[in-house]
């Protein structure tokens, strides 16, 4: 977390990233760091981390990822996704007065036919009874490339985790 706040995401926003957020988990698989990253499209995205890559602020945050001889990281996942048609912006989300809690969901569709079907009864249905149970929904996605598919993602953003679990109770 040092090294993001401290290198990555400054390294990242000087080569024209726009970084949303930085999120460990509180609840869910531990440890974990996700970054989200708003890029216009998938080629603007690959120009943007080879000049990211090819950095002389890369360079020089290098060494970190390594502090002591050992590796912060083991691994990572780079998911490419694309809002859905009934998302929300995104950044509607950053003018929060507080920090907040996310909480990021994952369906995992069975076929491409069924994620259809789930896509649709979102959109149509299950959005807006989460609104109506006073849930801001941050965003929907579908997955473009990197990850099991097909797949929906979404994050919402509570007050408190108090929030999270009337809100759900309301739901």
């Amino acid at each position: 977390i040092q090294f993001a706040g401290e290198h990555l995401v400054p390294g990242l926003q000087a080569s024209g990233v726009q970084v949303i957020g930085c999120f460990t988990t509180s609840i869910g698989p531990q440890p974990r760091f996700s970054t989200l990253l708003a890029v216009p499209d998938p080629n603007a995205w690959q120009r943007q981390l080879d000049a990211f890559e090819a950095s002389d602020a890369w360079r020089a945050m290098e060494p970190a990822l390594y502090p002591e001889g050992r590796a912060l990281v083991t691994g990572y996942h780079t998911i490419l996704l694309r809002p859905t048609g009934f998302s929300a912006e995104v950044t509607d989300s950053l003018g929060a007065s507080e920090p907040g809690v996310f909480e990021e969901r994952i369906y995992y569709g069975m076929d491409p036919r069924a994620h259809a079907r789930n896509l649709k009864r979102t959109g149509e249905g299950t959005s807006h009874v989460q609104r109506r149970a006073g849930m801001h929904l941050v965003a929907y996605w579908e997955i473009v490339a990197g990850a099991e598919q097909p797949a929906m993602y979404y994050l919402i953003r509570y007050a408190s985790v108090a929030e999270r679990t009337s809100q759900w109770a309301a739901f």
